[in-house]
């Protein structure tokens, strides 16, 4: 049984017990119903099931003939024509062929169909240049699957192939958990908007653009509240406009100098703190708090730190696991310390073997890495030193809404 963590005001937590906390404290955001299609990329919030047979009727493979047991050289007489949405309305005796269309329904009595190209029509009659055998280029009813079958599980992203079999299935809407609304809001005095001018010693805000492509590319309905400067007062009236979001990403102002007054800023405001950090490199400053059903999950300013906190915690907090794949190290790596650490890293298959190569330089003001990196690598507190060619943990972050 796993245990339970309460909330805490300790300071630091592994990263096994921060995800408990998630685990424990995640948002129900609820289910909506949505036309199939506008579900793309939704989760499924229902099992979704055939409402029909598919094919719902036995239909011809192929554009020619449908008979009954015929031999080589025997000549059928021509009594009709089946098309697709337009059947042969009567029954079909032996020596009798029915022109047929690829998808028309293979009329009553017929078994097989005599391809067009292994027939000579002449007037109303078809000569048999080869012979199918039964059920030749026949689809039967219910073969792709039955009226009843699961379709989709619950909890399932919907992707082109899942919403073809709704629409195939006659299912108009589907059910789908509602979108987690977030809101982020950047924090420091040296932050400033895309396309202002900026003097010495400021920078541009660029973690939150990253950071919002990524959740939304996580199914999340995103709001940027903009940048708030290192003050008490701003601050505290950006906190009046977190009202019905489901999440809040604060960015920044969350380590422990004179100028971090986020914290104390959420806990004068009635918000419970979960955890104030965690035992982990790059992204030791990320916390978590709470009021009523509402999450406060506060990501360093540090762009490494920023991208690794989203993956690690950010990612389960919508519900989405993060699942981590055994790869080769293509380097030696050193002795780590005393915190569990995430390398951005490259996978590539050198021969059906999954190589991951650590990238050069691993500081976190660095933006470069998060580019070229399709990975990360998890290396235990005081795990290694480790061997090229030993295996470890890895997050493959391909397909998982990768940012920066």
């Amino acid at each position: 049984m796993r245990r339970r963590l309460q909330a805490t005001d300790f300071k630091m937590i592994s990263v096994s017990d921060a995800l408990l906390l998630i685990d424990q404290h995640r948002p129900d955001f609820g289910a909506e119903t949505v036309s199939v299609n506008d579900a793309f990329g939704r989760v499924t919030a229902k099992d979704i099931f055939a409402g029909l047979d598919m094919p719902p009727f036995k239909s011809s493979s192929m554009d020619g003939y449908a008979v009954q047991a015929c031999k080589l050289g025997e000549t059928l007489r021509l009594i009709g024509e089946a098309s697709a949405g337009i059947p042969f309305g009567s029954d079909v005796e032996a020596g009798e062929a029915v022109k047929i269309s690829t998808g028309a329904i293979a009329p009553n009595g017929t078994d097989r169909i005599l391809r067009k190209e292994q027939a000579v029509l002449k007037d109303s009659w078809v000569t048999v240049r080869r012979a199918p055998r039964a059920d030749a280029f026949i689809r039967p009813r219910a073969s792709d699957f039955p009226k009843g079958k699961l379709l989709v599980s619950k909890g399932e992203r919907l992707n082109p192939a899942h919403l073809t079999l709704c629409a195939a299935a006659n299912h108009a809407t589907v059910d789908v958990k509602r979108k987690p609304k977030v809101a982020l809001m950047s924090s420091g005095n040296e932050l400033r908007a895309l396309g202002s001018d900026i003097l010495h010693g400021e920078i541009f805000s660029a973690n939150a653009v990253g950071l919002k492509a990524a959740l939304e590319a996580w199914g999340a309905d995103v709001t940027d509240l903009g940048i708030v400067r290192d003050d008490e007062a701003e601050i505290r009236e950006k906190l009046k406009q977190l009202q019905g979001f489901d999440i809040v990403i604060p960015i920044g102002g969350a380590s422990v100098g004179d100028h971090d007054l986020l914290r104390p800023a959420f806990r004068a405001a009635g918000y419970d703190s979960l955890f104030e950090s965690v035992a982990m490199k790059p992204g030791k400053p990320c916390w978590m708090m709470r009021k009523a059903s509402q999450i406060i999950l506060g990501l360093p300013g540090n762009p490494a730190s920023t991208f690794v906190g989203a993956h690690v915690f950010l990612r389960p907090l919508l519900g989405l696991p993060n699942v981590f794949t055994t790869v080769v190290l293509a380097e030696a790596l050193d002795e780590n310390g005393p915190r569990e650490t995430y390398l951005r890293a490259t996978i590539s298959n050198r021969d059906g073997v999954m190589m991951a190569a650590p990238y050069p330089v691993q500081d976190s003001y660095r933006l470069l890495p998060q580019a070229t990196s399709n990975s990360l690598l998890r290396i235990p507190a005081m795990g290694g030193p480790y061997k090229v060619g030993q295996k470890i943990q890895a997050l493959n972050l391909h397909g998982r809404g990768c940012f920066w």
